[in-house]
């Protein structure tokens, strides 16, 4: 059995920050009273004990220029030592390519790190694999070391570009034809489009289009049609195996999992291993639902959080149920919010509450009254607080035993459902569409 306690070391919570992001770019650039000494705003284990205070804010005047100052979103860096990427761009959603210029910021301090001028592209890849943001247009890659703002490649197509990853120096990027029916994909470096392969593919499901992708930070290519997805190996670019189903999805560490339906409306949800064969059933299954909460989104080796119970990362054993897990708000919806130690903190919209479940055992060790608790979302931890933000403010309780630890409440006039507390390169961020604040643990 493997389950791994959850310290302050962060894996990155990219998807958060996306959303810190967006907020970010459409204020500008960091500014701190010249007076104020400069503050390390990077957090560690047990520093939100006590509540944080506030370290820097961006500027609208700083940042915008008369030709580039539409937000553009890009995804953060995955390790505590990166800098956070903001975006602006020429034009509008409506606009394709438009120029993209990128600036890089220390998130501990505010202090420009690098400005790079991209140029014109349609998007960048969700994710930042390691050090290198994939960004592409129609017809062109172009990736950027983020420790520097260096231009590392920048390669023309003859066929439409679909998708860019990049991981270890290596580039993949993947396209389709005009039918959207036959896809292929290019692994390479990030100077030469097919240096290691490529292949193309049909759409797993005859007649209907498909979309290809590749995934490093799972070990996997695939093309994905109408409920199947086709599985291809990284190295390779051979077909594995097909599975199909209502939400079929890759768990990572070679596990994947699906749920079909029954003529009578019955789901059954199953955890597949790397040949496509059936590893675990799971008793109680769901559609939708995400395997990892927010702030433990990209963790590799935390267990799995399928219907009601728990399965080992690698295996996909069960390792323990709990109805806890889940909650009914409008429909089944998974009720963890973080795992902090070696605790799965949950909350229940019915009761108000949030508990604490042993990761090692599945049992309910504690629980606490939180009026709030259905506007839990998101947030992020330090190895042993849960610091998250609902409709009154923003607050951290101690995973070990339920104790709310303090609260800051929003400022007057803030609409609490635009407001988003998470953690952006290793800084903890609270956003909204007017702004983005980073919070300094008090030292």
């Amino acid at each position: 059995m493997r389950v791994r306690k959850v310290t302050a070391v962060r894996i990155g919570h990219r998807v958060a920050g996306l959303v810190v992001g967006v907020v970010l770019f459409a204020t500008g650039c960091a500014t701190q009273s010249p007076d104020e000494p400069v503050v390390d705003a990077r957090f560690g284990t047990g520093d939100f004990a006590v509540a944080p205070v506030p370290a820097w804010t961006v500027d609208a005047a700083a940042l915008g220029t008369v030709t580039h100052s539409v937000p553009f979103s890009l995804p953060q860096v995955p390790n505590a030592d990166a800098p956070m990427l903001l975006g602006l761009t020429d034009g509008d959603y409506s606009q394709n390519p438009r120029g993209l210029r990128v600036l890089a910021l220390d998130p501990s301090s505010g202090e420009r790190s690098w400005l790079r001028d991209v140029g014109p592209v349609r998007q960048c890849a969700e994710q930042i694999d390691d050090t290198i943001l994939a960004c592409y247009g129609d017809h062109r890659v172009v990736y950027v070391d983020v420790t520097d703002g260096r231009i590392v490649g920048d390669i023309a197509t003859d066929f439409y570009v679909y998708h860019v990853r990049a991981a270890g120096g290596v580039g993949y990027v993947s396209g389709r034809s005009d039918d959207m029916l036959t896809s292929t994909i290019h692994s390479g470096t990030l100077e030469d489009l097919d240096a290691r392969w490529s292949a193309s593919y049909p759409s797993p499901v005859p007649g209907q289009p498909a979309s290809p992708a590749v995934f490093p930070d799972k070990g996997i290519a695939d093309v994905y049609s109408s409920g199947a997805r086709q599985i291809i190996d990284i190295d390779t670019g051979e077909p594995r195996f097909v599975f199909t189903g209502e939400n079929p999805l890759p768990l990572g560490n070679d596990l994947f999992v699906t749920v079909t339906r029954a003529p009578d409306g019955a789901l059954r949800e199953a955890i597949l291993d790397g040949v496509g064969q059936e590893r675990t059933e799971v008793p109680v299954a769901t559609v939708g639902l995400s395997p990892l909460p927010w702030a433990n989104l990209y963790d590799s080796e935390l267990p799995r959080f399928l219907g009601d119970g728990a399965y080992d990362a690698y295996t996909g054993v069960e390792l323990w149920r709990n109805p806890a897990t889940l909650e009914n708000n409008g429909g089944i919806n998974s009720a963890v919010l973080a795992v902090v130690g070696d605790t799965v903190v949950v909350r229940s919209s019915e009761t108000r509450t949030f508990s604490g479940i042993d990761l090692g055992t599945g049992r309910t060790t504690w629980t606490t009254p939180w009026q709030d608790a259905y506007w839990a979302r998101a947030g992020t931890s330090d190895g042993e607080h849960y610091v998250f933000g609902d409709y009154t403010g923003m607050h951290a309780i101690r995973a070990s035993d339920g104790v709310m630890m303090w609260s800051i409440p929003w400022p007057e006039g803030v609409d609490p459902r635009e407001v988003s507390v998470s953690e952006t390169a290793g800084v903890l961020t609270v956003s909204d569409r007017f702004g983005s604040t980073v919070w300094a643990p008090s030292r």
